[in-house]
């Protein structure tokens, strides 16, 4: 665990402080960046998603791709991604601070493919 200690990543809802047994929360994503201001742009398929990603290269301003997924099942082609959870930087856990350290030592030998 890169974080050193588990926490939860689900927007769900709560029976209990630390117990995420509920429905999981709709919140629409694409509605949230509007009100910010974004321009959105929604994709389901690999050609959505690349012609999408056109679109919001070249338009001025913010753009955001919203991407439904199922929250337990991993996307096909998603083998080579990962998701990058860094230690906290601020801690007064030594085991934080190693791991932090550890990260930071591996974090640019990484490389990382972006679109």
């Amino acid at each position: 665990m890169t974080t050193g200690t588990e926490f939860n990543v689900e927007f769900r809802e709560r029976a209990e402080q630390g117990q995420s047994k509920g429905d999981f929360l709709a919140i629409d994503f694409a509605k949230h960046a509007e009100s910010l201001g974004a321009k959105v742009h929604k994709a389901s398929t690999g050609e959505e998603l690349s012609l999408s990603l056109n679109q919001a290269k070249s338009e001025d301003g913010l753009s955001v791709v919203v991407i439904e997924v199922d929250p337990y099942k991993m996307s096909i082609g998603t083998k080579n991604s990962f998701w990058d959870i860094a230690p906290p930087m601020v801690s007064e856990d030594p085991k934080a601070q190693e791991l932090r350290r550890s990260y930071e030592d591996r974090r640019d030998k990484i490389q990382r493919y972006y679109l």
